[in-house]
């Protein structure tokens, strides 16, 4: 299977926490970003409110090295959705309910980017785009198992 740069910049802790007690809580994302961001990469940001200072400084980051930014936010998108090149604003003022159409969003991403990822490419998602149901475990890749 081809590899994937992909980076959760909420997955190192210990950096996460550094930057926030040297630097500041808003800049956590921005400063990990900062040494691995490339032209042309797709930033996904996530705000439930759409107005977090940290998601909004990495996403400024982001285009300003002309990565394609993506925002997921709920309520009425705040000022994430007026920055990002696609925003996906869930709609709703129940904080619950827009974390978990998130993860759904983020599960659609993974089974889209693993089933491109065999064909060597990587295609944008469309909502909907799925025409016929896949079985559950049909878009995994061979002997890999949850």
């Amino acid at each position: 299977m081809p590899r994937l740069r992909a980076l959760a910049l909420t997955d190192n802790m210990a950096v996460f926490s550094a930057t926030a007690n040297d630097l500041g809580y808003q800049h956590v994302f921005a400063e990990q970003l900062i040494n691995l961001i490339q032209e042309g990469d797709i930033v996904i940001a996530i705000s439930a409110s759409g107005n977090s200072p940290n998601v909004l400084e990495a996403v400024r980051l982001a285009r300003q090295y002309n990565a394609f930014t993506v925002g997921w936010s709920g309520y009425e998108g705040g000022k994430l959705a007026q920055m990002v090149d696609l925003p996906i604003v869930v709609r709703n003022n129940c904080i619950e309910q827009v974390e978990d159409v998130h993860l759904v969003l983020a599960h659609m991403v993974t089974v889209a980017v693993r089933q491109n990822a065999t064909q060597g490419m990587v295609l944008p998602i469309a909502v909907g785009d799925v025409n016929e149901p896949i079985a559950a475990g049909e878009h995994r890749p061979n002997g890999v198992h949850y």
